[in-house]
């Protein structure tokens, strides 16, 4: 069971099968008794697909919300069920609840999440960066509106993480992390790495993430600063071969063999979103989508770096896929 606990509410990932009497037991206070749903619609077969994730939102230990994520196909994810006590609205929960199931949804990195929206809370989440999309239709006899949540705009990512600092460590979470904070991105990227380990700046994902950027926009830049060239010749990497064919947008320097002073290892994202590894060999750090306080140090000494301790390198030149 996977918890989140945000000022004394608690917002849990569980499962039916384990769960299914207070999900239920929610959804038929609100959206049967309240919103007169009729229970051939409410209860479909989709509650105990084994890719289907539930979260239910406590207070003081009492069930006071839900919400579920069902998957359509294997790059499309849609939220519904999303409930909160009549008792216990105005209090933040539907906020934090909404928050903890995009968390969740953007962590299998789909292409897209989209919810059918009560027209009448439709800008609940339109201040979490959904969009109108199509129509408005009827849903068990309620007005909807299908709105899409897309992890390519700034406002909806900073919407759903804010100024947390999101702790990593794994390959997964530092691909996912970066490749949003590359998505969001409109001007340059800089990426301070050891080695460019394979296992996360060869990343299928993350390699076309930066392909679009550079090709995003005539100023889009992308700097790369690798702190040593050992084994860096024998390998074939994803982004030397991207940066040959994008020679004008993507440029790699290698820092000087001389220089022994430890440098940082980062991802910084338009001056502001930070993902930073504390352990870059043991996969140890964090991202911040509200950090340019914090990335101003980084790109300053990653600017001095470049211009003064590190160079192009003419073997790299020579690596392709």
């Amino acid at each position: 069971m996977n918890t989140e606990t945000i000022e004394g509410v608690t917002i849990n990932i569980v499962y039916w099968d384990t769960h299914h009497q207070q999900l239920s037991d929610i959804r038929k206070q609100v959206f049967i008794d309240e919103q007169h749903v009729s229970p051939d619609e409410e209860w479909d077969t989709l509650d105990d697909k084994p890719d289907t994730v539930h979260l239910l939102a406590l207070s003081h230990s009492r069930p006071v919300g839900c919400a579920r994520i069902t998957r359509e196909n294997t790059s499309t994810l849609k939220i519904g069920r999303l409930a909160v006590l009549t008792s216990n609205r105005g209090q933040g929960i539907g906020k934090k609840l909404l928050r903890k199931v995009l968390e969740s949804a953007l962590s299998s990195q789909p292409a897209s999440i989209y919810i059918h929206a009560q027209t009448n809370v439709k800008s609940f989440y339109e201040n979490f960066g959904f969009e109108a999309e199509g129509k408005l239709f009827d849903e068990a006899g309620i007005p909807h509106q299908r709105m899409v949540f897309s992890s390519k705009r700034a406002k909806a990512i900073t919407a759903v993480y804010q100024q947390r600092i999101l702790r990593h460590q794994n390959a997964q979470d530092f691909i996912q992390h970066i490749c949003q904070a590359i998505a969001i991105s409109q001007r340059q990227i800089r990426i301070s790495s050891e080695h460019l380990r394979e296992d996360i700046f060869s990343n299928a994902r993350l390699v076309q993430e930066i392909s679009d950027f550079a090709r995003s926009d005539s100023k889009a830049l992308i700097n790369i600063l690798v702190h040593t060239h050992e084994h860096l010749h024998k390998r074939s990497l994803p982004l030397v071969a991207l940066a040959k064919r994008l020679p004008s947008k993507i440029s790699i320097h290698i820092l000087n063999s001389d220089y022994d002073e430890t440098v940082d290892s980062f991802v910084v994202g338009d001056d502001r979103y930070l993902t930073y590894f504390n352990d870059e060999s043991a996969l140890s750090g964090f991202t911040a989508y509200s950090a340019a306080a914090e990335s101003r140090t980084f790109i300053e000494s990653f600017t001095h770096l470049w211009n003064h301790q590190a160079k192009a390198d003419k073997n790299l030149a020579q690596l392709y896929l």
